[in-house]
C-alpha cells in the first residue's frame, strides 16, 4: 500500500488558507465556479456590446432617417430651383428676343437718322442757296426801285410842268396810276428845281 502524504502548511493569513484548502478539496466545483464566473463576465461584456450595438444601430437608423428627410427636402428644393431655372431661362430667351428686336429697331432708327441728316444737309444747302438768291434779289429790287424812283423824279418835271411853271417856280401836284405819271395826286414837284417829295 502506498503511503499517502498529506501536508497541510499553516498560513499566516487564515482566510487565504481556508480558500486554498477549499479549492483543493473542491477542485471540481472550483472549475465550475471559474467557468461560471468566466461565463458571467463574458455575458456581461457581450451584453454591453449588444446594448452598444443596439444603441449604435438605433443611432444609425435615426441618422439615416434624418438624412433621408434632408434628402427629400433637398430634392423638393431642387425641383423648385429647376422650375425657377426653367422660368428664368424662358425670361432670358424672351429678353434676348426683345434685345434682338430692339437692336434691329435701333439699326433701322440709325439708318432713318442718317437719311434724315442727309436730307437736312440737303435742305440746309438749299436754304443757303435760296437765302443767297433772296439777298441778291432783295439788293436788285432795292437798286431797281431806286432806279425807278430816279426815273420818275427826273420825268415828273417834264411831264407835269410847263415852261412858264419852270420860270415862275410853281409847285405842282402829281401821282402814279397804273405805272404812269399823272399830274394830280399826293406828291409835289418844284417846277424850277425839279425837286420832289417822292
Amino acid at each position: 500500500m502506498a503511503i499517502k502524504y498529506n501536508y497541510k502548511p499553516r498560513y499566516k493569513n487564515r482566510s487565504l488558507g481556508r480558500v486554498l484548502e477549499l479549492a483543493k478539496e473542491n477542485s471540481r466545483n472550483m472549475g465550475f465556479l471559474v467557468l461560471a464566473i468566466a461565463l458571467i463576465f463574458s455575458f456581461s461584456m457581450l451584453s454591453n456590446r449588444i446594448t452598444g450595438y443596439a444603441t449604435y444601430t438605433s443611432d444609425l437608423e435615426s441618422t439615416l432617417n434624418e438624412t433621408l428627410q434632408q434628402l427629400n427636402t433637398e430634392s423638393r428644393l431642387r425641383a423648385v430651383c429647376n422650375a425657377n431655372l426653367d422660368g428664368t431661362k424662358a425670361d432670358l430667351t424672351l429678353c434676348n428676343d426683345k434685345l434682338s428686336s430692339s437692336q434691329n429697331y435701333l439699326v433701322s432708327c440709325e439708318k432713318d437718322r442718317n437719311d434724315l441728316k442727309s436730307y437736312s444737309d440737303q435742305l440746309n444747302s438749299l436754304f443757303s442757296s435760296c437765302d443767297y438768291d433772296r439777298t441778291d434779289l432783295k439788293t436788285k429790287y432795292a437798286n431797281e426801285t431806286e432806279n425807278y424812283r430816279v426815273v420818275v423824279r427826273n420825268s415828273v418835271k417834264a411831264i407835269c410842268c410847263s415852261f412858264g411853271d419852270a420860270t415862275t417856280g410853281t409847285v405842282r401836284s402829281w401821282g402814279i396810276e397804273n405805272n404812269q405819271i399823272v399830274c394830280s395826286g399826293n406828291f409835289s414837284v418844284n417846277c424850277t428845281s425839279g425837286s420832289t417829295n417822292y
